[in-house]
């Protein structure tokens, strides 16, 4: 089991790539680039990557993929430290504001959206909803 501090820790760190951009500012935030590594598979492997890319094509038609993303980055983040979700959701509560964790839940959902882009037509519906996701983001 790991110490919550480090979780903790790890969500508040400052990116080293972009001169202190924070998890949620900086798309090159170590973390991030380590989630999108379990997105795509390099962590559990080829199975985990297509059962990835299925919930994301199925959650940006229902709009619950910033939800989704949020809840598997604590998954991930659950593996990385030796820990549960549920002890990762307590330090990303600790560590961001309500505020924060939405706006870092719909960064991970353009994390996760990129995994999958390629594979839209873009004048999709998952192409349309995803980019009115996107100019919600950009409003904060």
């Amino acid at each position: 089991m790991s110490d919550l501090k480090e979780i903790t820790e790890a969500i508040n760190s400052d990116s080293s790539y972009t001169e202190g951009g924070t998890i949620i500012t900086c798309p090159n935030h170590f973390v991030r680039r380590m989630f999108r590594c379990w997105l795509d598979g390099s962590y559990k492997g080829q199975e985990h990557y297509k059962l990835n890319k299925r919930a994301i094509k199925r959650c940006i038609k229902s709009e619950l993929l910033p939800a989704w993303a949020l809840r598997e980055f604590f998954h991930y983040m659950a593996y990385e430290f030796e820990s549960t979700p549920t002890d990762v959701a307590r330090c990303a509560a600790e560590a961001l504001t309500l505020h924060g964790t939405e706006l870092l839940a719909k960064e991970l959902a353009a994390d996760a959206y990129d995994l999958v882009a390629d594979e839209l037509e873009d004048d999709s519906l998952e192409h349309q909803l995803f980019g009115e996701l996107l100019q919600q983001v950009e409003a904060y």
